[in-house]
């Protein structure tokens, strides 16, 4: 009898913070940096199905795409691979590879995707997340208590070795925990501070996601960040530090008991500021949509991810959502329907 569940992995908006995330930038700040971000129900949904068999074999499907392997694949044999099946083949594979023991089984994995490609909600590594719960509860680890943490050094690497450059957290950290949370970077490790789950609430009620219709590209957008405050570029450094202090301003306006969204708005215009004036990551289409939100009726937006394309973060009071959305619909921009995910990465049978 064929035995079955369904991982279900959360993407995220980063609110605020996002780039401090990455090791070691923050450890260049004067203090802790912080990031703010709040899981949605877009979701990474991937089914694991699988019947015993004489030896291991694994089929990954994604729509009419299909591969097969009997053993892990090294990075060279990736090219063999259908390109949107090279990420998923490539974690699943090194986390074979780590196994103490593979059973012997044929395993299904089917992948269904709610956001889309380069959408900058960190889509990715939420599906980095989704694969690794799944095929180590077949495998066996990160079972104890406090596996979240345990795992967050694993996903962050090997998307690392797959992409070969830098990656932060917060996108893991979000699939990982859900909800809204404040992720704490410190000298020796990471703290989450959640937020109250009537904040996350209000901020969804006044949320409005836009896709630009632009593939976000953030590994070569942080990897230039990155590059360039290690070797002390004073603009940059510059950035990461404002970038720092809306982080922490936001993170003191969210846990007043009464929440000045206008402030807010602010904050979130003033973090896309920032990385449109310094860190250069706009692009005209960027631009253009910004700029039409601006004519809105919204208390503030920003660009989601590392920027250079992807979905834009809007606030507006929720008297106004209707009407704004709207005014999208009218100009064809995607407004990505979601809520907030108060759950992280889940596993149901």
């Amino acid at each position: 009898m064929a035995e079955l569940f369904k991982v279900s992995s959360p993407t995220r908006v980063d609110l605020a913070g996002g780039t401090g995330d990455l090791w070691p930038l923050y450890c260049l700040l004067p203090h802790s940096a912080k990031t703010i971000n709040l899981a949605l129900t877009l979701a990474q949904q991937v089914t694991f199905e699988w019947i015993e068999a004489r030896e291991f074999s694994m089929r990954v499907f994604s729509g009419a795409a299909s591969a097969e392997l009997k053993t892990p694949l090294e990075r060279a044999q990736l090219p063999l691979v259908r390109p949107e099946l090279q990420f998923p083949v490539f974690v699943l594979s090194e986390a074979l590879r780590e196994a103490t023991g593979i059973p012997k089984i044929a395993l299904q994995v089917h992948l269904q995707s709610e956001v889309p490609v380069g959408s900058g909600l960190g889509g990715s590594s939420a599906l980095c997340v989704a694969l690794t719960r799944g095929i180590t509860r077949i495998i066996g680890g990160f079972s104890e208590q406090g596996w979240q943490w345990a795992m967050l050094p694993w996903v962050r690497d090997v998307e690392a070795r797959f992409l070969q450059t830098a990656t932060g957290t917060q996108d893991y950290l979000a699939a990982l925990f859900g909800g809204l949370s404040c992720f704490i970077s410190k000298l020796g490790g990471i703290e989450r501070s959640a937020y109250p789950e009537e904040t996350a609430t209000a901020v969804a009620e006044r949320m409005v996601v836009v896709f630009s219709g632009q593939m976000h590209q953030s590994g070569l957008s942080n990897w230039e960040i990155f590059k360039k405050a290690l070797e002390g570029d004073k603009e940059i450094l510059k950035g990461l530090s404002a970038i720092n202090d809306v982080a922490g301003s936001l993170d003191r306006e969210l846990r007043l008991a009464r929440h000045d969204w206008k402030a807010i708005g602010q904050l979130l215009n003033a973090e896309w500021r920032v990385r449109r004036e310094l860190f250069r990551v706009n692009t005209p289409r960027l631009d253009e949509l910004i700029g039409f939100l601006q004519q809105q009726s919204i208390l503030g937006a920003k660009v989601c991810g590392a920027a250079a394309g992807g979905s834009i973060l809007i606030l507006c009071e929720p008297i106004q959502r209707a009407r704004l959305k709207e005014s999208c619909e009218k100009k064809s921009v995607r407004i990505l329907d979601c809520h907030t995910s108060s759950e992280g990465v889940s596993i149901r049978t």
